[in-house]
């Protein structure tokens, strides 16, 4: 069983901070065991069928379904478990309060610890009307793939704060000093908040802001955030120290990274080594200075006849790079911070991407 796909705790637990996430994007998120059973659903799904979250969990998901529909979905679920592959673009009609609408779906298998498949994660946005706003859809189709990864770190988070509060009751118990344990619980309720905001900040639109960023320190984040979404797959951060700061969008540079990163876990199925990188590019006769953020896999390699294309929109890698509009909206937030995305890669040998960044000059 590869080890590089979506992992849950045996005992799940969403967390009110990951729900209160979930909530906040607009797309239909909920999660189903190996037995079609709903455990979480957000409040855009009970919306949807004029509910609530609490009246779906530990119901049939049949019965919210058409019963034309069922049997298929059902059919779709197991073969996403049994292969241990995600579904994705998924055209499907559901029946709601207000009538039919169109769905574009995304189905991500998720395992325990022990390698069990537990069930099925479901992203789905109503394409009835189509979406106005391209990089949303890009938005939500990277925090589905991330989800399960921030999930699991919260649930270790939330493990660590329990013991902790323990320690901390013995420790006054015995008149002994609490303070270490407190100071651990604090730790992983920083570290849960941090990875819960960075979620919701690629979730949600935001104005371009740039400010004075290192960008070494972006990359670092991503790597942070991304925990238990890479299960085998080694990461290794290399970083240039002598990388200037630069004046970017932080928050778009994240979504990019984040979204290359996980296209080459995606390219790794069997595991291998992904790979952050950052080099000063020194000015020369006919280049300005400019920084250079890598993301490098050993993964399967884009396939030739997808490479021209690779950056349109909808374009989708064989089971690794390009996952609907996602390279499509990088390469655009990157362009948009005056840099440039490009890659190279070798089929059965892995990619890499470089996005390049100008550093700004004294007088500019």
């Amino acid at each position: 069983m590869s080890e590089s796909h979506l992992r849950l705790p045996r005992a799940f637990h969403l967390g009110d901070a990951l729900a209160a996430v979930m909530d906040s994007i607009p797309a239909l998120v909920f999660l189903k065991d190996a037995n079609n059973q709903i455990l979480y659903a957000n409040h855009a799904v009970a919306e949807a069928m004029a509910t609530t979250p609490e009246a779906m969990v530990g119901t049939a998901s049949e019965r919210w379904y058409p019963a034309e529909h069922a049997e298929r979905y059902f059919a779709d679920d197991l073969e996403v478990m049994r292969s241990g592959r995600p579904q994705l673009g998924i055209e499907e009609p559901k029946r709601t309060h207000s009538g039919e609408i169109r769905l574009q779906t995304d189905k991500f298998p998720v395992f325990d610890d022990a390698d069990n498949p537990v069930g099925i994660l479901v992203i789905a946005r109503d394409t009835t009307h189509e979406s106005q706003d391209p990089g949303q859809s890009a938005r939500l189709a990277t925090v589905g793939r991330l989800a399960a990864g921030v999930a699991h770190n919260v649930n270790n988070a939330l493990t660590l704060l329990l013991g902790q509060i323990d320690v901390a009751e013995q420790a006054l118990q015995s008149d002994d000093d609490p303070t270490a344990a407190l100071e651990l619980a604090r730790n992983a309720i920083r570290k849960t908040t941090a990875s819960t905001r960075k979620l919701m900040s690629i979730a949600q639109p935001h104005p371009v802001a740039p400010t004075w960023q290192a960008p070494n320190e972006i990359l670092r984040e991503v790597a942070a955030l991304l925990g238990g979404a890479l299960s085998n797959v080694e990461l290794r951060v290399s970083l240039d120290n002598d990388v200037p700061p630069l004046c970017v969008d932080a928050d778009g540079l994240l979504e990019v990274f984040v979204n290359l990163a996980l296209n080459a876990r995606d390219a790794m199925p069997e595991g291998g080594t992904l790979q952050f990188l950052s080099r000063l590019l020194p000015a020369t006769a006919s280049e300005p200075a400019r920084v250079r953020l890598s993301v490098a896999d050993t993964g399967t390699g884009i396939p030739e006849a997808l490479r021209p294309t690779l950056f349109e929109p909808f374009v989708k890698g064989s089971g690794s790079h390009g996952h609907g509009l996602g390279l499509a909206s990088a390469r655009a937030l990157v362009e948009d911070q005056g840099g440039e995305l490009s890659f190279e890669t070798q089929t059965g040998r892995g990619t890499t991407f470089h996005v390049t960044l100008p550093v700004p000059t004294e007088d500019g």
